[in-house]
């Protein structure tokens, strides 16, 4: 079994990565129809891993002392804003 008392940050800046990276892409390439479903399904991926990681991560967080380093805690902060102006942009169309 997974010891989650020790989620590495990578597991956070990899979807804001992907997320980021789709969103330059959409924004370069903004015709191309394969760009945007390509783009819009990595964002719906990375947004789904965000949902399952950052629980998981805050219960880490929480219950271990040695978990809360500064890019654990700056990975943590910004999965929430993303996801929270995910959830905003969803809840507002």
């Amino acid at each position: 079994m997974m010891n989650i008392r020790s989620v590495h940050a990578a597991f956070l800046f990899t979807p804001l990565a992907v997320s980021a990276a789709a969103l330059s892409v959409l924004f370069a390439f903004p015709s191309s129809l394969l760009v945007w479903q390509i783009c819009a399904w990595s964002l719906v991926f990375a947004a789904l891993l965000l949902v399952v990681v950052l629980p998981v991560t805050a219960y880490s967080l929480a219950r271990n002392p040695s978990a809360r380093t500064w890019p654990r805690r700056i990975a943590f902060v910004l999965g929430v804003a993303y996801t929270a102006v995910l959830a905003f942009g969803s809840m507002s169309s």
